[in-house]
This record gives structure tokens, sequence and C-alpha cells, in this order.
């Protein structure tokens, strides 16, 4: 402050005649100077301005240069503190205007108290945790006054600015001490223009002053921070509006819940799971699986990444077991859009409470189990199956960062928004729409015509089964606002040749009847200069291309491939031993024979009383950069029907069953100790024989497939489709109900829990078949 005194004209400081003559010629001299520098100035910096509108500051004499200089620096001054306090909340200097907020709990209030900081939701729901309903709101705020004349950025700007420039300029008091004299001071106006490189500050601020003789009169002051508000404001929209769409917050908590649970006390409980072990001492307390929970959270949230972020990174995990799982799960935690390049996104979760229900309010979580015991005294024997079937709901806060590290011309800047993650029985939580709590319901003008400043762009789309041009495509651009545009539609050659608004990380949506939609995430922004051409690389020579794929109805029949019983040499259901390894052997205890499982790779249709079962979940597209909609779908076949499904190419996670309708009998069976101390023990010199009850099962699953690694997944190709009348699927069997009754034992049970890594051992021999 004391060289902004120093600035001013002190009282006495030149007494003769000469002295005033070299002062007027020196004043002259730097009025010109200075009237030839703001001239320069503000023609440079007015033709940056994307704006009809022509701002001028005030023209006053030299003497009063210090004066502007002060205002500005306040105006300065105050709009930085604003636009930094607003950055580090969500887009409010004030968020309790539009919301409560708690240290606790922080998912049944309206964003994240990270004290003092209050940082509101831009995506959550706003019922209560409990409530039967979802009903999903926005606290984005809009950006300009259009958008909302009270709570928009600019808005709150302005006013901010109004309610503390008078603060900064202490009513001029280090320039009345000078000799300087001034007129009410009193802002009637303070107009903000988010500009996509810079903000504007206007201050309507009619103000005389006067030293001396010498008399000037302000009207306005302008301020230009140079802050790409509007390019973060963007990129943090698109990342709510994919969010809000894909649920991709949700997929990943869904994701890791598998990763972390198993039968083991020490992890979260399992969505699903079997076991078979005699007794089952795992069971889980909810308030211990909530800690648990928030570790998984805090440890894995940060590893969410946002592919063009200067900060994005992909580890390549090295090559063992489980590989493809923490690859694909790394992968799944990918946010694949643009406009991000030159800044930092980051993704943060600091242990706040969060909302977990397991099983409708369990406190205590324990399988369902079906014993059989042994009578044996001697050598005791059981043998138990244990279901575990969970559902999870919960709801946890992120906090999104967005840096840019050279804004302000160095200084750094940083946008924080809030996000709620919400999974109900677990599956991605929906609701009809989304509520926007905060934001005006005035709509953009950003799709007119006159909008769409970028060069023209050409996308050729061409269908993947024949890599024909494909006319009548409906091109849509995402834009911000949340405004979505219609651009048109590919001609007879499969071509759009079209200018779209210039944004920062739009996706331009691909749609036609009959064919899964695609996604292209783009920065039309850079074609403002240049036309182009948009689409990923197809062959060599050729440009590049958006491939569509039709949703083929096929028909598809289900058969087995099944596990069949041998006992020692004898194998009823195949004949005599032919030499093949078992995969799944015992020779249970007081039993003299080995009981083992080979795999025959014959196909044969399903029993008429057999039903299979197979979903087919679409993970990606062959090609690992294109983005489409989600796709499934399933079949059920009873007996050797045969029925149609709809497929697109891609990669595919499987899972399936086949059940018998039908009772399946395990008849009682007798086992007999033997040896001397098994005699001592049973006090009869003989040995002793106890009976083991019967089993009886009305209806029983005898197949299971279950292809969800990255090495198991079924990869559907445009070829193998397209160029097919029918699909055969086969489902991995166990042949129980062929084998004699006689040779059946109650450990024959235990076979089913292992058809699931059976199949993926086997996963090459189940390969669908295409004809």
């Amino acid at each position: 402050m004391s060289k902004k005194k120093g600035m001013g004209l002190a009282d006495g400081v030149f007494s003769s005649r000469g002295q005033v003559t070299v002062f007027i010629i020196i004043g002259i001299i730097l009025v010109f100077a200075f009237a030839g520098i703001l001239y320069v100035t503000q023609n440079v910096s007015e033709s940056q301005l994307e704006t009809q509108e022509t701002i001028l500051t005030s023209s006053v004499p030299q003497a009063f240069a210090p004066v502007q200089f002060y205002t500005e620096n306040c105006l300065e001054q105050i709009a930085k503190r604003g636009l930094l306090i607003l950055g580090e909340q969500g887009g409010y200097i004030n968020p309790d205007l539009i919301g409560d907020f708690s240290l606790s709990d922080p998912t049944e209030h309206d964003g994240i108290y990270l004290e003092p900081l209050k940082v509101p939701y831009w995506h959550y729901n706003q019922n209560p945790n409990q409530a039967n309903e979802m009903a999903f709101a926005s606290l984005r705020p809009g950006m300009t006054i259009k958008d909302n004349p009270e709570l928009s950025i600019e808005a709150q700007l302005s006013r901010y600015v109004r309610e503390e420039i008078n603060g900064c300029l202490e009513n001029y008091d280090p320039f009345r001490t000078q000799g300087f004299t001034f007129s009410d001071v009193a802002v009637n106006d303070v107009d903000v223009r988010i500009l996509p490189q810079e903000v504007l500050f206007s201050m309507d601020l009619p103000l005389e002053a006067a030293i001396g003789d010498s008399e000037g009169r302000f009207d306005h002051f302008v301020v230009r921070v140079p802050l790409q508000l509007q390019r973060y404001y963007t990129l943090a929209q698109n990342i709510t509006l994919t969010e809000q769409e894909f649920g991709y917050l949700e997929n990943i908590g869904l994701n890791l819940v598998q990763i972390y649970s198993g039968v083991d006390r020490d992890r979260l409980p399992p969505t699903t799971a079997t076991t078979f072990d005699e007794t089952s001492f795992i069971f889980w307390q909810t308030n211990n699986v909530e800690e648990k929970f928030k570790q998984m959270l805090v440890s894995n949230v940060p590893l969410i990444r946002y592919f063009s972020a200067d900060n994005y990174f992909r580890y390549e995990y090295p090559v063992s077991d489980l590989s493809g799982l923490y690859q694909r799960t790394s992968d799944d935690m990918i946010i694949p859009l643009g406009g991000a390049e030159g800044l930092e996104v980051r993704f943060d979760y600091f242990n706040w409470d969060i909302f977990l229900d397991i099983n409708e309010g369990e406190k205590s979580i324990e399988p369902a189990e079906y014993k059989f015991k042994s009578p044996l005294p001697v050598i005791p024997f059981s043998f138990s199956i244990q279901n575990y079937y969970n559902t999870y709901d919960f709801s946890y806060p992120v906090l999104v960062s967005i840096t840019d590290p050279e804004a302000l011309n160095g200084e750094g800047y940083t946008f924080n928004f809030a996000m709620e993650a919400n999974v109900v029985n677990n599956r991605v939580a929906k609701a009809d729409k989304v509520e926007p709590a905060a934001v005006s319901l005035a709509s953009s003008l950003v799709c007119n015509d006159n909008q769409r400043d970028t060069e023209i762009i050409r996308t050729l789309v061409v269908d993947s089964e024949n890599g024909d041009p494909l006319e009548l495509v409906r091109l849509g651009f995402q834009v911000p606002q949340q405004d979505f545009c219609a651009i048109g539609q590919t001609d007879s050659s499969g071509v759009l040749e079209a200018s779209y608004p210039a944004v920062f990380g739009g996706v331009i949506d691909f749609e036609r009847e009959g064919y899964l939609t695609n996604f292209y995430p783009i920065n039309t922004y850079e074609y403002k200069e240049q036309p182009g051409i948009i689409g990923y690389a197809a062959l060599t020579g050729q440009s590049p291309v958006i491939e569509m794929h039709r949703i083929k109805t096929i028909n598809a029949t289900i058969k087995q491939k099944s596990l069949e019983k041998c006992v020692d040499r004898n194998c009823p259901t195949r004949g005599f031993f032919d030499g093949a390894d078992a995969l799944i052997s015992y020779k249970p205890d007081l039993v003299n024979e080995r009981h083992s499982w080979s795999f025959s790779n014959a196909a044969r249709d399903l029993d008429p009383e057999e039903t299979g079962v197979l979903t087919l979940r679409r993970i990606r597209d062959t090609n690992p950069s294109v983005i489409q909609d989600d796709f499934a779908s399933a079949v059920s076949v009873t007996g050797n029907q045969e029925v149609e499904i709809q497929l697109v190419p891609g990669v595919y996670e499987v899972t399936g069953l086949v059940s018998r309708d039908e009772s399946l009998f395990v008849p009682e069976d007798e086992r007999c100790t033997g040896g001397i101390l098994e005699a001592i023990s049973c006090g009869d010199s003989d040995g002793c024989c106890y009976p083991i009850d019967p089993v009886e099962i009305p209806q029983f699953v005898t197949g299971q497939v279950s292809w969800d690694t990255e090495k198991s997944y079924l990869v559907i190709t445009p070829e193998q489709l397209y160029g097919s009348k029918e699909i055969t699927f086969y489902i991995l069997t166990y042949n129980i109900y062929d084998v004699p009754e006689n040779l059946r034992i109650i450990e024959d049970l235990q076979v089913m829990g292992n058809l699931t890594s059976v199949s993926k051992e086997l996963r090459s021999l189940l390969e669908p078949r295409y004809s």
C-alpha cells in the first residue's frame, strides 16, 4: 500500500516557476505516452473479446492515473479472490444459499464439508437414503447471468465485487491525505462476462476527483483476469453428465465390491458365492463391513483417471494369474473423454461417512446352510453347502478437482465440485430424470446455426458387417449447459459434413434404428481454424471411419458338454475306461473306490427336462478405442429348442446354468470301519457299519459356466456374427442323472460347486459354433 501512496501528489513538492514548467512538460509527455499505451492496449484487448459490445475505460488527465491504477488494482484483487473462493466451492461463493452441509453424514446433505470449504454436489440423490425412491438433483450453478440472474457464476461474482470493493478502496483515504478530493464513492453495477480465455470485470463507478485546479471524472473500470474458467466449468459439466448417463462411480464401486469380497471375515461379504465347508464360521457385522468399505474407497477412488488429463497414467500389471482381472479393473477406472489437455483431474474420497445397507438392514450377515451329517462316531463325516447371497445398497461422496497449474500467470487455479454415487440392490440406482436444483430453466442458444463456429468436420459412417456406407445415421452433439444439438444425418454415401459448436470435451452420438449407438469424444474447439475428418483408423490408405454394428437377430441353441463319472475303472456313462485325465477326483472316508469326473468333448442336446439359460453382457467393442452404448442379451432353451437371440459384435462376459426339472435321488449308503483301532473304538471285533440317509432334491442345477475374466471373455467378431445363420452355445454340465443310483454318493453333489472354475479351464473347448 505504501507504493500506491507514493504514486500520489504531495502538497508543496514544487515551489518555483521553472520547476512547474518542467513538471508541465514532463506531464504532457507522460499524458501522451500513457494515452498511446492505453489506446494500443485497449485495441489489442478488445479485438480478443467475443462480443459485439465495446467496453472503454475512462479517459482522465495524467494526474489521476494513480487513482485509476489504484481502483483497477482493487478490482483485480477482489475479482481474483472471488474466483478462487468460487472455484474451491463448486461454483459458489456462499454455498449455504443453496444447501445444507454437515461434517458428518454427507450423503444425507447437499455436499461435502471440508471445513471451512463447502463443496455442493453436481449430481446426487436428494431424497433420504432410506427412502423407497431416488430423486436425483444437481446443484451445478449456471455459468452466465442469462442462465440464472441470481445464482449463476457471473451473477455471484458481480455481487461479490459490489459487496467487497469498498473495503479495498477505503474511500480513497490514501489519496485524500495527499490532497485529493472525491465525490461520493458508490458502485452502480459490476458486469462480469466469462469468456474462453479470460474473465472480464467491468465496474460502473461514477467518480469525480480533483486536486488543485485539476479535475477528473471516471465512469468505468475494467479488469481482465487471465483464467479459462469457461473451460474448467465445461470439463466439470461433462464429467458430471458422463456420471449421470453411465454411472461410472457406481460401476467402479460395484467392481471393487467383487474384488474385495470373498468368503473370508477379513473381506467384504460376497454378493454371491457357494462353499462346501463342513462347518462355516464365517459371518460379518455390518459396522465392521462399513469400515472395510470406507478403506476400500480411500485406496481406490484416487485411482480414477481422466484420459486426456496431464496426470493420466495407465498402469500395466505384470503377468500373473490375476493380472487380467487387475488390468481390467484398472482400465475400468479410466474416463475416456477429452478436453483436459494441460489440466490435472483428480478424484478423492477422504474417509467420509457413507450410507451402507446390506440385505435390507441385516446387522449380522451369514450364509444359508444345508448340511448332511454322517452318524459315524469313529471317523466323523459331514457335507455342507453354504449359499451366500447379499444385496448391497450404498452411497458415497467423491470430490473432483480440476487444476490448471499455469492459470493466473503461473499462480495456479483449482475448480472443485462433488458427486454422489448411489447403488441399490447391487445395481446402479436409476431415476426418471435429473432435476437441476439450482440452475435456471432458461434455454441456451448454443445449438443455433450462428453458434456453430468450427470449420467443416467430415464424418464417414460405415456398416461393420460389410464396410458399406451407412445412410440415415443421425448425428447429435452433447455440448455445455446440458444441451443436445441435432447436427444432421448421413447421406447415401454415409457422409455428413457439418460445423459444430466449438467446445472442449464434446461427445458426438451416432444413432440409427436397428444399430448399436456410438459415442465419439471430441474437442471441436480444435477445428475452429481448420477443417477435419473424425473417426477411427481403418485399413491402410483409407480415411478414418465410424463403424456401426447392426443388432442381428440370430437363431440360437444350447448344447451341453459334460463331465462323466468313473468309479475306479468303471465309467457307466462312457463305457470302459478310456484313459482320459480326471478333472475332479475324490476318495471319501471309509470308501474303497476313487470317484472321478472326466470331460467328454462330445456335444449333446439338452434333455426335455433340462433348461439352459445364458446371459451375455457386452464389456466393450473389439476395438478398445470405440465407445458404444451398453448392451446385454439373454437366451433360455429347453431341450433341443431353437430360439432367437439379438447380438452385436463385441467382447462379452458370459454366465449360464443348466437346471433339470426332475428329482435327483442319492440312495442310502452304508460305510463300515475296518482295522483293529476302528474295531476297538466301536466295540466290535468285526468293525462297525453306519448308514447315511438318502437325499432327494426336487430340482437340481447340473451345469454352470462363468467367463468373467479377461482370458475367458467371449469375443464375437463381425465376420462370425454376420456371416452366420445360427449360433450354438455350449454349457459345461456334470452327468449325475445318468449315473446309476447304486454308484451315486453324497460327495457327488459337491461337483456342482467346481463347474464355474472348470468352465474356465475348458474355455477353448466350449467356444460357440457359428453355422
